[in-house]
């Protein structure tokens, strides 16, 4: 790879995003949270029960209040205009919808979305906003 384990430039997180596009983009249409999409239910076997409890109250929740209908079109549309925070958060929402198990780690690219959502590299003069919650769609 060209680039080290997590991206320390905005540049090194693209690159991360583009090479693994189309797994993060499978993820997203499976495990975004959404109304007909929510649990996941027998999928894989739970590992972290009190974590899981957690998750699906924050998924409920992205659910109930996402406006976007076509999360897949959505998240193209920041890839291609390259807005990084809009599309950080739903890989975030997508992380929050994958069961708590040791089984997601086989999910294709789980461990690339995990580096993306963990370590967004903020530049110098880079104002990130602070909205007390996790924002919602």
């Amino acid at each position: 790879m060209a680039y080290p384990d997590y991206a320390e430039t905005m540049e090194e997180w693209w690159k991360m995003v583009d090479e693994k596009w189309d797994e993060l983009t499978n993820m997203i249409c499976v495990y975004h949270p959404n109304k007909e999409n929510l649990f996941h239910e027998n999928e894989m076997d739970i590992t972290a029960r009190d974590a899981e409890a957690a998750r699906r109250f924050c998924a409920k929740r992205i659910a109930q209040e996402n406006k976007i209908t076509d999360i897949i079109d959505y998240a193209e549309r920041l890839k291609n205009l390259r807005m990084a925070e809009e599309l950080w958060t739903v890989f975030n929402y997508t992380w929050f919808g994958i069961p708590e198990s040791i089984d997601c780690w086989e999910i294709p690219s789980f461990g690339r979305l995990c580096d993306l959502c963990s370590d967004f590299p903020i530049e110098e003069g880079v104002k990130v906003k602070d909205s007390g919650d996790f924002k919602l769609l």
